[in-house]
């Protein structure tokens, strides 16, 4: 969600503080909202990337496994079902 002016809005005036996965998963669904991915790819990069790492045991391997699970998390947030959204993402980038 953008925030304006620091205030910690969305551009619907709605507070961003506190959003869940399962909110921003809803969010990039149904209006493919891109401040809504951005918020979660923050939000998981570092975890996904130990993941990855963990389970190439290369860093570039690891890298590229994080931007291409992000790009299906993106192109799959429609097929989300409410839930574990964290363990959704670690299991596409995986």
């Amino acid at each position: 969600m953008r925030r304006h002016g620091g205030t910690g809005m969305n551009t619907a005036g709605q507070p961003i503080v506190g959003e869940t996965d399962d909110q921003l998963l809803q969010a990039m669904a149904q209006r493919r909202d891109a401040d809504a991915f951005s918020q979660l790819f923050e939000r998981h990069k570092d975890g996904a990337f130990h993941l990855a790492l963990g389970l190439s045991g290369d860093r570039e391997l690891a890298q590229e496994a994080v931007q291409n699970g992000m790009l299906r998390v993106w192109t799959s947030a429609g097929k989300y079902r409410q839930g574990n959204g964290k363990g959704w993402i670690l299991r596409i980038v995986a």
